[in-house]
């Protein structure tokens, strides 16, 4: 009787220090940070350790994955329908696709519940760390852009090129452009990459011209000169041994557009305006002088520029500004001959000489002669010439130094008389008549 007593004791005992152990043994998870980078793939990444004996493990899979494990000492009933229970109900699993953080409770056979927490954050749910490098080819024009990744990269950029490494994105790019195109890791995140190509020669080159006049051969060099080699496609120009003039030599003034094109075949439209060159004819200004004493008349032409020397029956002078021929006084001359400047540019010139005479013998007073010359400048210019000198009482007509010729210059028809004087005070009445001018008439006294 009493050892039976005491057994009933001894379980009553046991009993009660297990009630004891498994108030005590409920309790909530601690956090424990995990370093994801340096965590290998289906390794052991972790282990949080939660009062009652329970504690979680995290496993990162091949798939970015992460498989969290609920382990515990004492078995545990089958509560959780997304866990996955252990046959020996020690232990609760289960696969996340996801980061995340959340609390959840398991409960023992011996219905004593426990908080765990369950912090997911292995998975690589960000898109790859992006750097850009541009590589520019001086001989092809080209640029060849490359994204480097941090990670591998998904072949999902049929235009790019995937390096071996599967880290690199290559692709060589013949035209400037701007715009965003995406990559994605092996995992599908997404990065958005901004592409900007810059770097190509898309432009025409600058051009500046200069203009070299040669006076001596009258012609003008035109250079033009560009800010980069020049592609040789103008064979009437010639281009520098360093492709970066083209020259042309001018004999005619021209103003048009040609174009250029640098060694990439960017054009630029070039004006080119030579109007250095000498093409206009001399101007010339008919001047006639009369010789009274050898009643001869001196055709002169006055050039604003040096005439050539083509003309044996005239006289060119030294400065090559003046031809001048000496006429007869009696003989009418009506012609045109043709001078050049020393460039040939010619101009035609007309010579015209047509006289007219009157006489007036005195007893007394000086004897007066009129002479009429009319030129191709159509004016008249009247001679009063007398054999005594004359008082200068003519306002209107010039009196020369030896006092004896009077001049005046006509445009038109006119028929007056004139008193002239000579020095002893005597005087004589002269008829001007001015009839060289066809269908005018103009009839003046003085």
């Amino acid at each position: 009787m009493k050892l039976k007593h005491k057994f009933w004791i001894f379980i009553m005992c046991i009993i009660y220090m297990g009630l004891i152990l498994n108030i005590n043994s409920v309790s909530k998870a601690e956090n424990i940070t995990i370093d994801e980078n340096t965590q290998n793939e289906g390794e052991k990444i972790d282990q949080e350790e939660i009062t009652n004996n329970v504690n979680v493990e995290y496993i990162y899979n091949k798939d970015n994955t992460v498989t969290a494990t609920i382990v515990s000492e004492t078995q545990l009933l089958n509560t959780k329908p997304t866990w996955k229970l252990s046959d020996d109900k020690l232990r609760y699993s289960k696969t996340f696709k996801s980061n995340q953080k959340y609390i959840t409770q398991v409960k023992d056979l011996l219905d004593n519940v426990t908080d765990v927490e369950v912090n997911i954050t292995q998975i690589d749910d960000k898109g790859p760390e992006i750097s850009l490098d541009y590589e520019y080819d001086s001989k092809t024009n080209m640029v060849t852009v490359i994204m480097n990744s941090n990670e591998v990269l998904a072949n999902t950029k049929p235009t790019w090129n995937l390096s071996k490494d599967k880290t690199k994105y290559s692709k060589t790019f013949k035209s400037n452009q701007k715009y965003t195109t995406s990559v994605q890791d092996i995992w599908g995140n997404i990065t958005n990459v901004k592409i900007n190509v810059d770097q190509i020669d898309d432009k025409g080159p600058k051009i500046a011209l200069d203009y070299e006049l040669n006076k001596e051969l009258n012609k003008v060099t035109v250079v033009m000169k560009s800010n980069e080699v020049l592609a040789d496609t103008k064979p009437s120009w010639t281009l520098s041994e360093d492709k970066l003039e083209y020259s042309l030599i001018f004999n005619i003034n021209k103003n048009y557009t040609t174009s250029v094109q640098d060694i990439w075949g960017n054009v630029t439209n070039v004006k080119i305006n030579v109007y250095q060159i000498d093409d206009i004819p001399p101007t010339i200004k008919m001047e006639y002088k009369y010789n009274v004493k050898e009643n001869t008349i001196t055709a002169i032409m006055n050039s604003n520029e040096a005439m050539a020397e083509n003309k044996p029956t005239w006289v060119l002078s030294e400065d090559k500004l003046k031809y001048s021929k000496t006429f007869s006084a009696t003989t009418k001359q009506d012609y045109s001959t043709p001078v050049q400047d020393i460039y040939g540019n010619e101009r035609w010139v007309k010579v015209k000489i047509q006289t007219s005479q009157y006489s007036y013998n005195n007893t007394k007073g000086p004897n007066i002669t009129v002479k009429y010359i009319y030129d191709s400048n159509e004016k008249v210019t009247a001679y009063i010439i007398s054999d005594k000198k004359l008082k200068d009482t003519k306002t209107t007509w010039n009196l020369d130094e030896t006092q004896t010729i009077y001049t005046k210059t006509f445009s038109s028809n006119q028929m007056y008389n004139t008193l002239v004087k000579d020095i002893d005070g005597n005087e004589v009445t002269v008829s001007i008549i001015i009839n060289f001018y066809k269908n005018t008439f103009k009839g003046i006294h003085v």
